[in-house]
């Protein structure tokens, strides 16, 4: 069961990085991972997108430089037997204290912006998902784990050491969810943009959001943390600080649950 939707805010953005992740002409997305100190599972020169490297993606998408031979924290990981994705401190704090685990849903976000607009403000952009099958804590536990797996992920790391409630999401296999949707796999990516995966207003700054009805009901709130009703009587919304989880309730509003699995199974890959 989906008790909860997270909107997980991803990729580089205004603050890690300094510049969008790519739209290309045809419509594919690319998130492109947050620069991080070594060490690190990657660098961006080890990348690839299809026929790009992540060098050829970051010139076309202009905005600030992000050197090849940079460190980068890629995560969430969503390609191969596992999606993995790692969190911890305050960002970490809000999961646990929501009680996110085994069934819940990520849906993760970013700011994008068209390779062919480099004078947009962009907007924030749904690109990928995973439903959580087990949840590994500490970062012992995670090292074990990732060893046992035959993968390495940032969060298992040097520099994980020093992560406070440093929390490994896992998911594998299909989704649980109803059987309409058991071909799905637990993980993936949203490969195009398409309008239905755009949170931003129409018009608006990025971070005002107008969310669908009637998935959503302006009369019932589904947010239990950050974000808020802009109006009364509408679907606008606006996240509160810039934290990183942005986390819905499914179990109060069903409907919430059922926008997200619509969405993966009209656009995910």
């Amino acid at each position: 069961m989906i008790r909860r939707v997270i909107l997980s805010r991803k990729g580089v953005d205004s603050v890690a990085g300094g510049r969008p992740s790519p739209i290309l002409p045809d419509g594919r997305l690319f998130s492109l991972p947050i620069p991080q100190r070594p060490p690190s599972t990657h660098r961006y020169r080890d990348l690839r997108f299809d026929e790009f490297s992540a060098s050829e993606l970051l010139r076309l998408g202009g905005g600030s430089a992000l050197h090849p031979n940079r460190s980068c924290h890629f995560d969430p990981m969503l390609g191969g037997a596992l999606g993995l994705l790692g969190q911890h401190g305050a960002a970490q704090g809000e999961l646990s204290l929501h009680e996110v685990g085994e069934g819940d849903l990520f849906l993760f976000f970013g700011w994008f912006r068209g390779t062919e607009d480099r004078r947009g403000s962009g907007c924030h952009h749904l690109f990928g998902w995973l439903q959580v099958t087990e949840v590994v804590r500490g970062t012992q536990a995670i090292v074990a784990f990732l060893k046992a797996s035959g993968v390495s992920h940032p969060h298992g790391l040097g520099d994980a050491q020093g992560y406070a409630q440093n929390t490994l999401y896992v998911s594998r296999g299909r989704l649980q969810g109803p059987s309409k949707f058991s071909s799905k796999a637990a993980f993936g990516r949203f490969p195009k943009t398409h309008p239905e995966l755009v949170l931003t207003e129409s018009g608006a700054t990025r971070s005002v959001w107008r969310l669908p009805e009637p998935a959503f009901n302006p009369g019932v709130s589904p947010f239990r943390n950050r974000l808020h009703w802009l109006e009364e009587g509408t679907t606008r919304v606006q996240p509160r600080g810039f934290g990183q989880e942005f986390i819905l309730d499914a179990e109060r509003c069903p409907s919430v649950a059922d926008w997200a699995l619509a969405l993966l199974d009209r656009f995910g890959a």
